[in-house]
């Protein structure tokens, strides 16, 4: 059926109107989306950066354990640094602290290292790695 110029029909400026608002609603959905997920890609990057900082710093005082051994000989915990947090050496980014306790009735201690932004509160740490280490002469067998 061909069309005549009775039958053809536009779209009236209210349709128009109608349809950009559900476009402009639907594409700004789509941004909001957009946005938190690189965010959340970005959070989730940092913390295992974090937690392999954290890794490595504690993998380092296990390293040590003879100068662990030394240091817990007259106390039952000790910080280190002893000064509080530190620097990262290598990144500013980050600062951490490790707090080493001799456990009970154990040649042995445990270790917890955590590590904060550098500009972010000190009381929150961004990741917290712990572990045991062997206070035996020598050091990890």
């Amino acid at each position: 059926m061909l069309l005549t110029r009775k039958n053809r029909r536009g779209a009236s400026l209210v349709e128009i109107i109608v349809t950009v608002g559900v476009l402009a609603v639907g594409l700004y959905s789509i941004g909001v989306g957009l946005q938190s997920a690189r965010s959340g890609t970005a959070v989730a990057a940092r913390t295992v950066l974090a937690e392999t900082y954290a890794t490595n710093l504690l993998e380092m005082l296990l390293a040590s354990s003879d100068e662990l051994r030394r240091g817990l000989a007259d106390h039952t915990s000790i910080r280190i640094p002893e000064s509080g947090l530190k620097p990262l050496s290598g990144n500013d980014r980050y600062r951490w602290i490790a707090e080493v306790k001799r456990l009970e009735n154990q040649p042995a201690a445990q270790v917890e290292v955590k590590l904060f932004l550098a500009h972010g509160a000190a009381d929150k740490p961004i990741a917290v790695v712990k572990g045991i280490v062997p206070l035996t002469k020598g050091g990890i067998q």
